[in-house]
């Protein structure tokens, strides 16, 4: 039809905004997407004792972000036909009535397979998270029980580092990543330990 498109599309490919108005869609629609820096940032350290209790908890958070999600891009390709995907590819657009949000799928062995998909505002995501990086609960030992052992002071605890992140952010990890994209990147590990604190 009329409607201005980039490269050769076909249904179920995306339609691009004809940014200048000159009746096509060229990398002269190209405009910033995104702002990877964000508004505002979060922390929060607090040490709690209750008795022979005591709790360490650490949270941080940011928020006003916007990355590429490259994962997304790439993966609406089905790259070399042998890769996992993500979920949301289920809902992809398969004919008239489907989805309006993912394209269809293309195979090949390019991002780009059908010409008609440069990077778009679909792929960039918010980053908002909040992430509790530690929490540390000890218990010390009443010095009485531990002087007949030769033991001046016994804590024991346990410790986790990242249980818990709260984001809508379905990538890998809100903060892992550079220049404004979230691709490629391990992402965080979670640990658990437990431990003993002995004074003799």
């Amino acid at each position: 039809n009329s409607t201005p498109h980039f490269g050769s599309p076909a249904p179920g490919d995306f339609i691009y905004e004809d940014v200048n108005k000159d009746g096509k869609v060229d990398t002269y629609d190209y405009q910033p997407i995104g702002d990877a820096v964000p508004k505002g940032v979060f922390a929060w350290t607090n040490t709690l004792n209750w008795r022979n209790f005591d709790m360490n908890i650490h949270v941080s958070a940011d928020f006003g972000a916007q990355v590429s999600q490259g994962g997304e891009g790439r993966f609406l390709f089905a790259e070399g036909i042998t890769r996992n995907n993500l979920h949301f590819l289920v809902g992809r657009w398969r004919g008239p009535g489907t989805s309006l949000n993912t394209p269809r799928v293309v195979v090949g062995n390019t991002y780009n397979a059908s010409g008609a998909r440069p990077a778009a505002s679909n792929s960039v995501q918010n980053t908002d998270y909040l992430r509790v990086r530690q929490i540390e609960i000890g218990y010390s030992i009443p010095t009485k029980s531990l002087t007949r052992l030769g033991i001046s002071t016994c804590r024991v605890y346990a410790n986790t580092i990242n249980p818990f992140t709260f984001t809508n952010f379905y990538g890998w990890d809100p903060e892992s990543g550079s220049n404004g994209q979230r691709y490629g990147f391990y992402p965080i590990y979670r640990t658990i330990t437990f431990g003993v604190n002995l004074g003799i």
